[in-house]
């Protein structure tokens, strides 16, 4: 997948201006939640994929350890779209997911390595304890447009080869609280070259911090607000981002 559709991933990072929606019967472990987000621009680890507000919803259906479910994100300038969706199982602190990120809005039933516009990732998140709640995530592109990058011409234009490239995308994150902000701390990069990540080899490609907190509005009603700083040092870029929630 090419810069223009790396759009993804996971919004392992971003969290926004959101509301729910759980349904679930006393006796029945099937549940559906559903959201709403906003957030100022899109960071998706470190990559900045639209600098525009965007809009992000999703729904997720769960029964017992197995969900599935859908999220997408679109701007307000209308020229930006992504869908994903998704399926997964958890077990204790171990959580398994494939998903599979898709850009715009054409040839969605195109799978031809060489002209999709979908890549399909397996992704594995940990979670040490409750004690030490350090996460650890690793995702690798297994499927899709994501294919090893032959030369770039003098237009700087890219070509690839035909075998998949296989990025991996690995992470750190830790959360805290100091009084009544919550905060998270995360540290990721590449394994290898990619394109997809836009690395020239192993990188670190994504360090941020993120702060949160409530702010209550009437003794009824609380408005999460966040703020986030984003660093990539592979690209050299800084961005932050401001999200609101209710």
């Amino acid at each position: 997948m090419n810069n223009s559709k790396i759009i993804s991933s996971l919004a392992l990072i971003l969290s926004t201006f959101s509301f729910g929606y759980t349904q679930e019967k006393t006796n029945n472990p099937i549940s559906f939640d559903l959201g709403a987000d906003i957030t100022s621009s899109y960071i998706w680890r470190g990559l900045q994929l639209d600098n525009a507000p965007n809009i992000q919803g999703w729904g997720e259906l769960s029964a017992g350890n197995f969900f599935i479910g859908a999220w997408a994100s679109s701007n307000f300038n209308g020229n930006f779209a992504e869908t994903d969706v998704y399926v997964g199982y958890t077990l204790g602190n171990l959580t398994a997911t494939l998903t599979d990120y898709f850009s715009g809005s054409e040839d969605a039933f195109n799978f031809k390595k060489e002209e999709t516009g979908h890549s399909g990732e397996l992704m594995l998140e940990c979670s040490i304890s409750d004690a030490f709640p350090l996460k650890l995530t690793a995702g690798t592109i297994v499927f899709g447009s994501d294919l090893k990058l032959d030369y770039i011409d003098d237009a700087e234009e890219p070509y690839f080869k035909d075998n998949n490239n296989y990025s991996t995308y690995l992470e750190l994150m830790y959360p805290f609280t100091v009084g009544a902000v919550d905060f998270e701390f995360a540290i990721g990069g590449t394994t290898h070259e990619s394109y997809y990540y836009s690395s020239e080899g192993a990188a670190i490609t994504n360090i941020n911090l993120k702060t949160s907190k409530s702010v209550k509005i009437t003794s009824e009603f609380e408005l999460p607000i966040a703020f986030q700083v984003v660093v990539n040092p592979e690209l050299e870029t800084f961005h932050s981002v401001f999200m609101i929630s209710f």
